[in-house]
């Protein structure tokens, strides 16, 4: 994987132990992306997440590219969300995860950044199976995930998220819907990881 994924309006940019730590000391600027002032202060689970991955990233620096991503809009470098895979690839999996901030949702900007991850993970790693895992009731990530033609394959009960409705989908590019992709933007889910 590469450190910077690039796509039509986003710039996914993984952050190493190092820049995570960074981020919870409250830096404003790390990786060359504004970092939301409100981001952490507005969901607690977010820095139990940070935090979580610099603990792993301690462990095993080279999970720094599968892990967690800023998502850049490319032209402000404004934080607009993060995204990012749950681990390595596992048996020619990956579970993906994502969070679009509240002040950039229903852009588009959350089918874009799972877009790239796949494509880059195919492309350069020859991944071609992911997963997204999501509650029930959030209903704005499994439409996202029906857009991007995610089929549930099952559910399991997740210790730190409760019962998760588990999606997969292959991955040949052909298959997006291109139409949305080309201007009619869709709807970013509250969050999902």
């Amino acid at each position: 994987m590469r450190p910077i994924i690039e796509t039509e309006r986003l710039r996914l940019v993984a952050l190493d132990r190092e820049q995570i730590e960074a981020i919870l000391d409250g830096a404003a600027v790390v990786g060359g992306v504004s970092i939301s002032p409100t981001w952490l202060a507005d969901d607690p689970g977010e820095t139990k997440m940070l935090r979580f991955f610099v603990d792993r990233l301690r462990d095993d620096p080279g999970l720094a590219v599968w892990r967690v991503r800023l998502m850049s809009e490319a032209r402000t470098a404004t934080m607009v969300g993060h995204c990012g895979f749950h681990d390595q690839p596992v048996d020619g999996m990956l579970e993906m995860g994502y969070s679009v901030l509240p002040e950039h949702r229903r852009r588009g900007y959350a089918l874009e950044a799972i877009v790239g991850l796949m494509h880059e993970a195919a492309a350069r790693h020859g991944v071609q199976r992911f997963r997204l895992s999501i509650s029930p009731s959030n209903t704005a990530s499994r439409a996202l995930a029906e857009r991007l033609g995610f089929s549930v394959v099952g559910e399991q009960d997740d210790p730190e998220d409760g019962l998760e409705l588990i999606h997969e989908r292959t991955w040949p590019p052909e298959a997006v819907d291109h139409a949305d992709r080309s201007g009619r933007r869709g709807q970013d889910s509250e969050v999902h990881r």
